[in-house]
């Protein structure tokens, strides 16, 4: 992540600084102008929100900048604070929109399978 940009417009383009302003004040500029992409409220009473970052959370800095994030609000419960990252905001809004589907009624519980073992 060190030997690329930090900061991110909307659209992907890199955020170089204007006027002798740091690209960071740039960036901040951004994101209070159009931070929110998304957001579906569930009638279990979670939440999922889908906003731009423009800053790259792609912390390794293989592949692409990741400037978008979606994350499920569960009030404590099972998901909480859950969140995935996209490099672009169609990619974001398509995963939202598919998320939004799969958390509709809230989490299936899945059946536990325990490993058994003989004793010896």
């Amino acid at each position: 992540m060190f030997g690329r940009p930090r900061y991110y417009y909307r659209d992907g383009s890199v955020i170089h600084g204007k006027n002798g302003e740091p690209d960071f004040m740039v960036w901040a500029q951004q994101l209070a102008r159009n931070q929110r992409v998304c957001s579906t409220k569930f009638k279990w009473g979670g939440k999922l929100s889908t906003v731009y970052l423009g800053l790259d959370h792609n912390i390794f800095g293989e592949g692409p900048p990741l400037i978008f994030e979606t994350m499920l609000f569960t009030d404590g419960k099972e998901g909480d604070n859950e969140c995935w990252r996209y490099a672009t905001e169609k990619e974001a809004i398509a995963n939202h929109s598919k998320l939004a589907r799969k958390f509709k009624d809230g989490f299936v519980e899945e059946e536990e399978h325990e490993e058994k073992r003989a004793d010896v």
